[in-house]
């Protein structure tokens, strides 16, 4: 699976899920139903109570990666901002 590939990169993956009926038996991916009617705004206003990390990246479902250590990259990049 590809993101078992960049599996040491994050911590957890948050999938807002608006209407696709996303199922997963992966301990690190945690499925938030919303409300399909929701703009993204609202959607993100929804979600990000359930979110427990400090720092997050939001994508969009059409977001591709092709290297590893970029996602690592980014978050390097927020924490020396902090």
């Amino acid at each position: 699976m590809t993101m078992e590939k960049y599996r040491s990169e994050f911590d957890k993956v948050y999938i807002i899920d608006s209407n696709w009926g996303v199922e997963t038996s992966l301990d690190f991916v945690e499925v938030i139903k919303v409300n399909s009617n929701l703009r993204y705004y609202e959607a993100y206003q929804f979600v990000l109570p359930f979110v427990k990390e400090d720092l997050i990246l939001l994508l969009d479902n059409d977001f591709i990666i092709y290297q590893a250590g970029i996602i690592d990259a980014a978050f390097k990049k927020l924490e020396e901002e902090e």
